[in-house]
């Protein structure tokens, strides 16, 4: 069996991966600070923090009319 084409896509996937992986993760920015919404743009009716994560709820008493991001 021939494994030439699962070399070529390991070595390719390896290659994609290096320099992410090679990252100092001091450099790093962190988007949540797993306590509040701050630097965050939703509208507080559908999101807030609960523990350590964001979470969005709409209800039948507090429904959107569509998508809702943040």
């Amino acid at each position: 069996m021939n494994n030439l084409p699962l070399l070529i896509n390991s070595i390719a996937i390896i290659g994609i991966l290096a320099p992410a992986l090679a990252e100092d993760p001091a450099n790093w920015k962190h988007l949540f600070d797993g306590k509040s919404l701050q630097g965050w743009d939703g509208d507080p009716k559908f999101w807030k923090v609960e523990g350590d994560a964001i979470t969005g709820t709409t209800t039948e008493e507090n429904p959107t009319k569509g998508n809702t991001f943040i």
